[in-house]
């Protein structure tokens, strides 16, 4: 009896270290997504995270890659649309489109029960068309891509509580808590050695403090998640700092089988006006590189679906859409991101 208690115990430990593991990931995700500033700041992958409380496997580590998309191609004033020749009266440069393609690969250890890390290191690849007035002719050129590492975030988190049974009910509270390193480029240079915009560079230049708290319920097939993430934006060696942001998002579930996973809920996400306090990327003729056009809020409708493909491997597939929105000045006009994400637990 004592040795099957010991087997029984150990298993437990097992499963609860797993679900740490892909809380982890999932937490890295919301981090690494929802606070990449660079090119298309609405990209944010909180739609395409998995359910914490989906468990698989026998060991503490997971390693997901998840790849995310979105292109803008519009222009937008406060909540309303603008034409490229409204923005022209105003700017002689602007953007037409802005891809930004990010693929972050997640490393999640748990640690015991109640404590994990997790490293998320992202790629990220952008590029932009702009139009432009030359001696009253309109112009159109494509960039040449940007791409390379981005900026890396370590994260810890903890359990502040948990309880019940999946069949009766069962909470969580997690809360994160983390660094975003400048580890992505930041100071890119055309070929003529003009300073890239910005929000096109793949990285933020900067040590952002990041935080996370996550509220799961589950019982039986349905189940739920209420989050909320903020990410604190320092100065970097440019004197450039890309506003704060605050994501809030909520998910309902539901588990038609055993092996899938749909879930369906609103994001929200407030980003702070960009300070370009010793003016390096600061062109007043150019609407991208204007700090008066940047931040604003978006709320989208995120639905998205898990499939455990083994009792270890899971895919997801989601997409952000948004449904309102409401930026500072004349920006790149929000879009639908699209993720797809592959989680091994190990």
């Amino acid at each position: 009896m004592e040795g099957t208690r010991r087997i029984m115990t150990s298993e437990s430990n097992h499963r609860h270290a797993i679900g740490w593991a892909a809380r982890l990931a999932v937490l890295a995700v919301l981090a690494g997504s929802a606070t990449a500033q660079s090119c298309c700041d609405g990209l944010d992958a909180l739609a395409a995270r998995p359910p914490a409380w989906d468990n698989g496997g026998d060991a503490p580590w997971s390693v997901r890659v998840q790849a995310s998309y979105e292109k803008r191609d519009g222009l937008q004033a406060g909540d309303s649309e603008r034409s490229a020749d409204q923005a022209l009266a105003r700017y002689m440069s602007i953007p037409v489109a802005m891809t930004m393609t990010r693929v972050d690969t997640i490393v999640g250890y748990a640690v015991n029960d109640r404590f994990a890390l997790s490293l998320d290191v992202p790629y990220v690849r952008n590029t932009m068309e702009m139009g432009m007035m030359m001696m009253g002719m309109y112009m159109e050129h494509t960039m040449d891509p940007l791409s390379g590492p981005g900026d890396v975030q370590a994260l810890g988190s903890w359990k502040v509580f948990g309880s019940g049974d999946p069949a009766t009910g069962q909470h969580a509270l997690t809360l994160t808590l983390g660094l975003q390193a400048p580890t992505g480029e930041y100071d890119a240079r055309t070929s003529s050695g003009s300073l890239i915009h910005a929000s096109m560079q793949p990285g933020t230049g900067a040590w952002d403090p990041l935080a996370a708290l996550e509220y799961a319920y589950t019982r039986g097939r349905w189940g739920g998640t209420a989050s909320l993430f903020g990410q604190y934006a320092t100065e970097n060696p440019h004197g450039y700092a890309f506003g704060d942001a605050v994501t809030l998002a909520a998910a309902a579930t539901y588990a038609p089988w055993d092996a899938v996973r749909l879930r369906l809920g609103p994001t929200f996400r407030h980003v702070g006006e960009s300070d370009d306090r010793k003016n390096w990327h600061t062109n007043l003729d150019s609407l991208e590189d204007d700090p008066a056009n940047t931040g604003g809020d978006t709320l989208a409708v995120a639905p998205g679906v898990t499939v455990h493909v083994l009792r270890n491997l899971s895919l997801d597939v989601a997409a952000s859409v948004p449904v309102w929105s409401h930026v500072n000045g004349i920006q790149a006009a929000p879009a639908a991101v699209y993720s797809t994400g592959l989680t091994l637990q190990f």
